[in-house]
């Protein structure tokens, strides 16, 4: 099973970007999209935040929520607390709690991550599958 994180999203949804096939091809490889809440949420912040309009968006978040492969991950408290302890250990930003959640969601469940990020990629990969 995979996580999916929302670059992946971001990336299926629009076809003038720069890994919008590499997304698609994911998506269609994968048997369930385990999409954490914040993830959800992050996507839907997107959407508004590039003034999609009313119908588009709503027309893409049914779409996806309708997809079978959709799968809703809830946050539960332990993600919260390993992810605020992580940052405070590693001293880093508060604006990496987000990634710091979908990570701690990922260890919790172990699952893999599909994420076009860099950063949050090499620290899966450090942290969750060495």
């Amino acid at each position: 099973m995979t996580i999916v994180d929302t670059n992946i999203l971001i990336y299926d949804t629009f076809k003038d970007t720069a890994h919008h096939k590499e997304a698609r091809k994911l998506l269609d490889s994968l048997p369930k999209w385990n999409i954490p809440s914040i993830v959800l949420i992050e996507f839907i912040a997107f959407l508004n935040r590039i003034r999609l309009g009313r119908s588009n968006m709503l027309s893409k978040l049914n779409e996806l929520a309708n997809n079978p492969k959709f799968n809703l991950v809830e946050i539960e408290r332990e993600d919260l607390l390993e992810a605020l302890k992580t940052v405070e250990e590693e001293k880093t930003s508060t604006l990496r709690i987000n990634d710091k959640i979908i990570l701690s969601i990922t260890k919790r469940l172990g699952e893999d991550l599909a994420t076009f990020d860099k950063k949050l990629k090499e620290e899966y990969k450090r942290s969750y599958r060495s």
